[in-house]
């Protein structure tokens, strides 16, 4: 009984002394910002070491259907099914060595979209309708000429349109942009890598993670960055439906998961939207502002890490963005691409990377050496016809962390 009741006692001990040190390492920690070029940085973290024993209990997200929200450029979870418009962004129906048959359905519209590799491309019937008739026209043309009949003529008119269809096929994958807000794959293929699961748990991959917000339609999907112990960076309009004036319900954030093997998982506790971005003085500022800061429930950071933060410096080389796009993968796998940036305004930067929905809220960041990895802008938007910025018409682009925003991020944080 009395060896009984001592081992009880050690454990007791052994347990509050844990949670104190856990408690005090919490306290103690301290953020160092430095001055790079007489820019400002808050640097990033990086545990000593990081054990099964330091993360999350297991958990399982159930995998359900999702649909595509093309007002938010989103994907979600519908709460009703029923009511969700579900095939509006690309969904495989056909499987065959390295090709894939997509198949798209976009107010009643049919779609087909071929796909070599990983390359996602649409092919609308409506684009090709002019050069199909056109070069069914042709072909006419030309039997006529030729004095063909019967199944010669009908074979020529039968090749006329097959090549026009073609040709137009060219055009749109080698001119044809984007009508949409929604998240860009930029040319042919998409070029984006997925990082595989024996990294995902390292860094620098650990740091970005999937998040799940939950409205009253559904629970959408997007990424975001740990920037510090208990704060993940993301865009405001992950958080916020302009349309309805609808802010997020409830937010979950899951760092460096890959399929359903989840090491680690938070709650948010509480969030911060750029009051810009809920309030525009003009609709297209909202691209400017479009910036948030989740408070999550423990300070998760200082088990997986986090990235460091900066005002935006004159950026050399390529950058990196990460998240976790929608598609492929239905937001579950993380994906990764490195590229240049094109163009650079006082509130925005656009770069020639490969992002699709979902992947909204993820870091646009850099390492450099002595300093570490930080983000200097959260990946928002794809390319959009109507854009303001002619780059925006052709590029990618995220929300800058200005001096500004870093200011605001810095007390939102604090």
């Amino acid at each position: 009984m009395k060896k009984n009741l001592l081992m009880l006692t050690a454990g007791f001990i052994i347990a509050v002394c844990y949670c104190c040190s856990i408690a005090l390492a919490s306290s103690d920690h301290t953020r160092e910002e430095i001055l790079v070029n007489g820019v400002r940085v808050m640097k990033g973290f990086s545990p000593t070491s990081v054990d099964k024993a330091q993360r999350s209990p297991e958990i399982t997200i159930q995998v359900k259907d999702e649909a595509y929200d093309s007002k938010r450029r989103l994907y979600y979870f519908p709460k009703d099914p029923s009511s969700a418009q579900k095939f509006s962004e690309p969904r495989v129906i056909e499987e065959s060595g390295e090709s894939l048959i997509y198949s798209l359905s976009d107010g009643g519209y049919l779609r087909t979209v071929f796909v070599s590799e990983d390359t996602i491309v649409t092919s609308s019937l409506f684009y090709l309708a002019p050069w199909g008739i056109a070069g069914l026209l042709g072909g006419g043309i030309v039997g006529s000429r030729l004095k063909l009949e019967g199944k010669e003529m009908f074979g020529a008119l039968a090749f006329g349109a097959f090549g026009g269809g073609i040709f137009g096929e060219f055009l749109k994958r080698k001119y044809a942009l984007s009508s949409t807000n929604a998240e860009s794959i930029l040319g042919i293929r998409d070029r984006r890598a997925q990082v595989a699961e024996s990294d995902v748990n390292n860094l620098p991959w650990r740091v970005h993670g999937r998040m799940q917000m939950g409205f009253s339609v559904g629970d959408y999907i997007g990424s975001g960055t740990l920037i510090g112990p208990n704060h993940v960076l993301t865009a405001a309009h992950n958080l916020y439906d302009s349309d309805k004036k609808e802010e997020v319900g409830a937010v979950s954030f899951y760092p460096g998961s890959h399929g359903t093997n989840i090491p680690w998982a938070a709650e948010g506790e509480s969030w911060v939207i750029h009051p810009r971005y809920k309030a525009p003085r003009m609709p297209f500022e909202q691209k400017l502002y479009d910036m948030a800061v989740v408070k999550i429930v423990d300070d998760l950071g200082l088990r997986t890490g986090y990235i460091g933060y900066s005002e935006l410096d004159s950026v050399d080389g390529n950058v990196t963005v990460t998240g976790y796009p929608g598609s492929p993968g239905s937001g579950r796998f993380m994906y990764t691409m490195d590229g240049p940036l094109t163009k650079v305004t006082s509130e925005r930067a656009f770069y020639d990377i490969d992002t699709s929905p979902g992947n909204s809220g993820g870091g646009v960041w850099k390492h450099v050496d002595g300093v570490g990895d930080y983000c200097f802008a959260v990946h928002a938007y794809g390319i959009d016809s109507t854009d303001t910025e002619e780059a925006g018409r052709r590029y990618n682009s995220a929300t800058l962390i200005t001096k500004e925003k870093y200011d605001l991020i810095k007390a939102w944080t604090s």
